[in-house]
């Protein structure tokens, strides 16, 4: 029998590569590969390391260890179980590892732990390599439903004491439980004064996201604290987690009662877990952001302008790295969820992110008409609502996509009463009907050592007459030639999202100020768009045949 592989393991390390903590990752040197799988919902891969054991990841990223996993399992059990009075029922949606299984019956008081995860390939590759943490998954105490766990809120109304969600990222299958009606059904499960415990990403990486979060949540539940704890094969080191109950007047930040055997948690441990870092803690409380700002600064004497970018699609980030380059602009990414846009903005200076429906006239007008450049990069089925929210803010509006095989990019500025639409068409073929957008990128999404290839060429033949009354002719050829970079952007996402960011620059940068639809193109009008894509290696080759 062949050895087992993994693209994410190369010359005996295991890579941890993802768009979510860009331009970082975490390697660890592998042993040997366990366990190699494509569940229903996700890629499962289980290997033993050099230092840490036995390692379960899930679509590439870190799950848990056997060196480590208690500083996490420990802590988004214990904060709200020990902070409750007396929990009896207590629910686990995900930790199909058991990993928080273990640690809830640690708590005398708990008579009934029901464990509700979607994906029985987690469950049962846990009990083979993971056994230290899944052991109690057979526990008289314990029940075990294999589904959806948002039926299963919804058909467990007012019923638990706690519920800890131990979720991946927000990516995939785990977007949802990021999003305002998993909180809601969340509360409705509760019993009166139950507490929830989510896990709440990286405050070094997902602050945006934490507090758009915690806002969210403080809508739903009376009491709401953010808490942490410090794990090493996890994103800079750091997990949060977004602690929330029923009773308003509870203190979630002091124990009740002592918990044991544990190897990280302790009564002190869990009122310091509450004790933020600065930047945190003001992010949260204030909204005001400390960190350092990459990338530059703007001079003192040039006013910022604010663009609003729509849409999360293959295109959109190469569009707003450029946007995000010049130290004037502020980027917001607006998209139907928070977490897409928090994984479309993450590493770009003065950007942030929001959740819009654009379906949502007063909410799209409101955003619109706030910033000074609006980029359209949504299903052309929603260009109408764009366009009529922008007239009515008097605000400019642009890029959006119209015509199959035709990337149609027109921008506008807000300078005066008059608007300006600047149409880019940039040829493609990977467009698609975009009802079937989010699932052909799924399919098409590229294996390992795959990329692709755009080429665009433009053929002249030119003729002309010879003295002697002969026609002679020549050809020449104008070539586009792109590959994708693999692990990176596509060539079709540079193509078109680069070139849509640099038409927006020079908007904003008083180049393009022409009013109207600017088509078909002048020379003044491509002559600059030309030279900055040719910058950018978006050059034509020339030729002559």
């Amino acid at each position: 029998m062949a050895p087992l592989t993994h693209p994410s393991i190369k010359d005996g390390w295991f890579r941890e590569i993802s768009p979510q903590w860009p331009g970082q990752a975490m390697t660890l040197k592998v042993k040997r590969i366990l366990h190699v799988e494509k569940s229903l919902y996700q890629d499962v891969l289980v290997f033993e390391s050099e230092t840490y054991g036995n390692v379960l990841i899930l679509d590439g990223v870190i799950q848990c260890t056997e060196r480590d996993e208690f500083s996490y399992q420990e802590m988004i059990a214990h904060l709200p179980l020990a902070s409750h009075p007396n929990p009896k029922k207590v629910l686990v949606i995900g930790g199909g590892d058991g990993g928080v299984v273990r640690e809830v019956l640690r708590h005398e008081s708990v008579e009934e732990v029901v464990l509700c995860d979607i994906d029985e390939a987690v469950i049962r590759v846990s009990k083979q390599y993971l056994p230290h943490m899944s052991e109690l998954l057979d526990s008289s105490r314990v029940r075990v439903f294999v589904g959806d766990g948002f039926k299963f809120l919804a058909e467990n109304t007012s019923t638990y004491d706690v519920i800890i969600t131990d979720s991946s990222d927000p990516v995939g299958p785990a977007e949802s439980l990021f999003q305002k009606p998993y909180f809601q059904l969340l509360h409705d499960a509760l019993a009166p004064g139950g507490t929830i415990s989510t896990q709440g990403e990286c405050l070094w990486i997902h602050l945006p996201l934490i507090k758009n979060t915690n806002t969210m949540v403080k809508e739903i539940f009376p009491n709401v604290e953010y808490a942490f704890t410090t794990i090493p094969t996890y994103p800079s080191g750091q997990i949060g987690f977004c602690i929330a109950s029923k009773d308003a007047e509870r203190d979630l930040r002091t124990p009740l009662r002592k918990v044991s055997p544990t190897r990280y948690y302790n009564e002190n441990v869990h009122r310091a877990a509450f004790v933020l870092p600065e930047f945190g803690k003001r992010a949260l409380e204030t909204g005001e952001t400390i960190l350092p700002v990459l990338g530059g600064v703007a001079p003192s004497d040039v006013q910022a302008k604010k663009i609003l970018l729509l849409g999360s699609g293959f295109v959109a980030r190469p569009c707003a790295e450029y946007v995000a380059r010049n130290p004037a602009n502020s980027l917001t990414i607006a998209c139907r969820t928070l977490a897409s846009s928090v994984k479309l903005g993450e590493g770009l200076s003065r950007t942030t992110a929001i959740s819009l429906d654009v379906s949502n006239s007063a909410a799209l007008e409101e955003a619109i008409a706030a910033h000074d450049v609006v980029i359209s990069l949504i299903p052309y089925t929603y260009h109408a609502q764009v366009i009529k929210a922008a007239i009515k803010g008097k605000t400019h509006v642009g890029p959006y996509r119209k015509d199959y095989g035709l990337s149609r990019v027109p921008f506008c500025f807000r300078e005066s009463e008059n608007c300006l639409w600047f149409t880019l068409d940039w040829p493609s073929f990977l467009n698609r009907e975009d009802t079937l957008c989010a699932r052909l990128e799924t399919l098409m999404a590229y294996e390992e050592g795959e990329r692709d290839l755009v080429m665009l060429q433009h053929k002249f033949t030119v003729e002309w007459t010879k003295e002697d009354g002969s026609v002679d002719e020549e050809v020449i050829t104008s070539t586009l030639e792109m590959y994708g970079t693999p692990g990176g952007h596509s060539a079709m996402a540079v193509t078109v999202g680069v070139p849509c960011g640099i038409a927006t620059q020079l908007v904003l940068d008083g180049v393009i100020n022409q009013t109207g639809v600017l088509a078909p193109y002048s020379k003044e009008l491509c002559d600059p768009l030309i030279e900055l894509l040719e910058k950018e290696g978006l050059g034509m080759v020339e030729a002559r045949i």
